[in-house]
């Protein structure tokens, strides 16, 4: 059986790469932040406050 440590340390790498993979995804803009929230296992509102954090900045 996995050690809880261990298995926390999978969850947070886990959850890590997803926000990563739906930061690419906001940035190409090609998906809904709806269907990036399905398509990483994301909270519709994490994805809402990663797009938000990660928006270009006004010229």
């Amino acid at each position: 059986m996995m050690c809880q440590s261990m298995e926390d340390r999978i969850k947070a790498a886990a959850a890590a790469q997803a926000i990563e993979i739906a930061l690419r995804m906001i940035a190409r803009g090609k998906m809904s932040l709806e269907d990036i929230a399905e398509c990483c296992d994301l909270s519709l509102d994490e994805v809402k406050a990663l797009a938000e954090k990660n928006r270009p900045a006004a010229t």
